[in-house]
């Protein structure tokens, strides 16, 4: 046993709140979209619907108010409210259900296999809404909106809104993993309750007077389904839920999915906009490498052959440098006879006397640089890995941090921000459960990302393909090819992709930093690069069937050369008046065979020319045959 003076920092009630919309993508019919004609059929009978009615009329102001949504097509981009619009509540529980009281999470990270003990099941009241967004194309997407309207600045509770984001992308989990106290792994599928840590939560929900509890992803697949029904009742179309290898837990397939959180919270906001006597001062002024390497320490002082557990007394040093009397365990065979520890420890006093919520602001950092990155390992961070994670996207300029609205942040699947106050944040949160501003540019860069992955993909595919041609000296077919997909492909992609159309500096930068972030912008110049390269191979293979063409050219007008002077001489041999006592050696054979030379000859310049001008006509008419039948397509959609 060892006894630690440490000054105890007070206990304070500090709460913020949290809104947490999760968009999927969704697949509809053999198109994966709706037709326009479908649009328009939706779009008259959700006109009838009083929920998407007033969904509409809350937020449709707002989103012309940021963005620029002028469409001269029937449809447009527009909300769609489900059967239960209006907020219903659930109970949402991070613990393993096999682990008995403990809520245990395990990770990997670094190669080392990490768990924290957090004490019994955190069970949350959450309140949900569902929408859903279809696109000017036809592009649907799913939207589920949660709101944790209160949650402590406990380690406890940080640990459960961390999760939330792995819920979506579970980087640093392995299937093998199984958490501490028992459980088993499950196969590699986002239905599959068994996979942790998707596992790791369970819901609790209401519907028509019956209570179930689900997985997180079983009962999204459930509202979803039921969902989907009712808005494609009119089509008999099926919608799906796309999935996708997920490159962290190896096998594990996810659906294709993007988030928002939002965080209205005092506390988290002015420690990111830090002041002192009222001016803004850089965070690297409040964060030193030696405030952070306690805990690295601590927990390098825990780990025991590649494991490190974290108990419940870890957990309340670390909110509050509060240790348990009497010290034991692990935590005191880290602390005990260690002088770099017990030197870091008198340096967390120092700084107790000067700033008295230091333990507290210090897990708080690392708690928000670890999400802004989907970190779950966060209290494993040096002040450099801190400082990087909190460097917003906005503010970045001081008249910006000056005006303290709000800090926001990107991740390749989250767009994260936080304030303390946010008017339209309170607004939207009751129709669409986040701000309908960060929604706008959340949903329409998930539109691109989404297109322009498919568009690489054909792209790449119409390549090969070309390639696989060529190599079967099938010129004109890896010509009609390219044309092809111009015509179709390009024009639908060019017609999808949704330009930066906000009205404000401040959206218009944070959207071109999201897709930045998310690679759109990369992946939209590749695209442009190997629609470059098929031109250039598509003009070299047109000008290889001109020279071919040019053979042929050639040798017609050799032909007519030869049938020319041919029947030059064949006439003069026969009209040149006889000459008594003239003779002309090899006139008699000439005369003899210029008939079937001539013949002859006739025979294969017509032959030939005739060949030349069908591979004209049948070259022009596979040319023209997409554009006849894109114009034929047109009518008969407006006949429809």
């Amino acid at each position: 046993m060892v006894e630690l003076k440490t000054k105890i920092e007070p206990a304070r009630a500090e709460t913020g709140s949290l809104y947490w919309t999760l968009s999927l993508p969704v697949e509809i019919g053999a198109e994966g979209r709706l037709s326009r004609s479908q649009q328009i059929v939706l779009v008259n009978k959700l006109s009838t619907q009083k929920t998407t009615q007033s969904l509409r009329a809350a937020m449709n102001p707002m989103f012309h108010d940021v963005a620029d949504q002028t469409n001269t097509s029937e449809s447009g981009e527009f909300l769609a409210a489900t059967p239960q619009q209006r907020a219903r509540h659930i109970l949402l529980s991070l613990g393993d259900g096999q682990s008995g009281t403990d809520c245990a999470l395990t990770w990997l990270a670094e190669g080392t296999i990490c768990s924290v003990h957090l004490g019994p099941p955190n069970v949350k009241a959450i309140s949900l809404r569902r929408f859903w967004y279809i696109q000017n194309d036809g592009s649907v997407s799913y939207h589920l909106s949660f709101a944790l309207t209160r949650y402590a600045h406990s380690l406890a509770d940080f640990f459960f809104i961390s999760m939330l984001q792995k819920l979506a992308a579970p980087s640093e989990f392995e299937l093998s993993i199984s958490p501490v106290g028992g459980g088993q792994s499950g196969a590699p599928s986002w239905e599959n309750q068994n996979v942790f840590p998707f596992r790791a939560f369970s819901v609790k929900s209401n519907a028509s007077g019956i209570t179930r509890t689900d997985s997180f992803w079983g009962f999204v697949k459930n509202c979803f389904t039921r969902d989907a029904a009712e808005l494609l009742a009119d089509f008999g179309a099926e919608a799906n839920l796309p999935t996708h290898p997920y490159l962290g837990p190896s096998g594990t397939h996810l659906p294709q999915s993007r988030s928002i959180f939002s965080f209205k919270d005092r506390t988290l906001f002015e420690l990111l906009l830090p002041k002192k006597e009222e001016k803004p001062v850089p965070r690297h002024d409040v964060i030193f490498d030696r405030d952070y390497r306690l805990i690295s320490e601590v927990i390098r002082k825990l780990t025991v052959n590649g494991r490190t557990i974290l108990d419940r007394g870890f957990q309340r040093w670390l909110e509050n440098g509060q240790f348990a009397e009497p010290v034991e365990g692990q935590l005191a065979i880290a602390v005990q006879r260690d002088a770099k520890i017990e030197q870091l420890i008198a340096n967390d006093n120092v700084r107790m006397q000067s700033w008295p919520g230091f333990r507290r602001d210090r897990l708080r950092y690392l708690f928000m640089a670890g999400f802004n990155q989907n970190v779950i390992d966060f209290l494993n961070q040096d002040a450099s890995e801190v400082l990087d994670s909190l460097d917003p996207i906005y503010p970045t300029f001081d008249e910006e941090v000056a005006e303290r609205f709000f800090v926001r942040y990107a991740n390749p699947r989250a767009l994260i921000s936080y304030a303390k106050t946010w008017r339209s944040l309170d607004i939207g949160a009751r129709y669409i459960g986040n701000c309908p501003y960060i929604f706008l540019i959340h949903v329409r860069s998930m539109h691109n990302e989404i297109i322009a992955d498919k568009f690489e993909m054909e792209a790449t595919s119409l390549i090969d393909e070309a390639a696989q041609w060529h190599d079967k000296g099938q010129l004109a077919k890896a010509s009609d090819k390219f044309y092809e997909f111009r015509i179709y492909d390009h024009l639908n992609y060019e017609r999808s992709y949704l330009d930066n159309n906000f009205r404000y500096n401040t959206e218009r930068e944070f959207f071109e930093a999201v897709q930045d972030i998310r690679g759109v912008t990369r992946k939209h110049a590749r695209i442009g690069n190997l629609l470059a390269l098929l031109e250039q191979q598509t003009h070299s293979t047109e000008s290889r069937i001109s020279g071919r063409n040019g053979y042929i050219l050639n040798g017609m007008v050799a032909a007519l050369a030869t049938f020319t002077v041919s029947t030059a001489l064949h006439d003069w041999s026969v009209s040149r008046p006889a000459v008594p006592g003239e003779a002309v050696e090899g006139l008699p054979l000439f005369l003899s065979v210029s008939s079937s030379i001539l013949g002859g000859l006739g025979v294969v310049l017509f032959v030939l020319l005739m060949g030349f001008l069908t591979r004209l006509l049948w070259r022009w008419a596979r040319s023209q045959w997409p554009v006849w039948i894109a114009r034929l397509v047109g009518f008969l959609q407006q006949l429809r």
